[in-house]
């Protein structure tokens, strides 16, 4: 059941529901967006601002991948155990991956998160029942 903490301020407000995350990528490779949205949600057309859903960012051209992954089953560790070299490898070729505006030290560019329009419309529609 989906639940919901509420604040006088909405950036506290917790996102309701089980949900993924998607990570998206612009025409050269690179990050571009990230995207939180319920579970059962595949193609995803916009994503908006998760406190300005007049900001919304088209992304369903874009090439995604799901960066929710299990590593626990039944209480045992399903991953495999990697080495800190291996880690670090891993790390150094996903920071490459992170367009240079967003690395650098002054005014660097904000990075896009957004949520689908379904969470955005479940999270309103908690809101209103408890304010009922």
């Amino acid at each position: 059941k989906a639940t919901l903490k509420l604040s006088e301020n909405l950036e506290k407000i917790t996102l309701p529901g089980l949900k993924k995350i998607y990570r998206y990528y612009n025409g050269e490779g690179k990050f571009y967006a990230d995207a939180i949205v319920l579970e059962e949600e595949k193609n995803i057309q916009t994503i908006f601002h998760p406190l300005h859903l007049h900001k919304q960012t088209d992304v369903l051209k874009l090439k995604k991948e799901d960066l929710m992954e299990q590593v626990m089953n039944s209480g045992e560790i399903i991953i495999i155990n990697r080495s800190v070299k291996e880690i670090s490898e891993h790390v150094k070729k996903r920071l490459s991956l992170l367009p240079d505006e967003h690395k650098r030290f002054e005014n660097p560019h904000i990075y896009k998160i957004g949520i689908s329009k379904k969470l955005s419309e479940l999270r309103n529609k908690l809101i209103e029942k408890v304010n009922n």
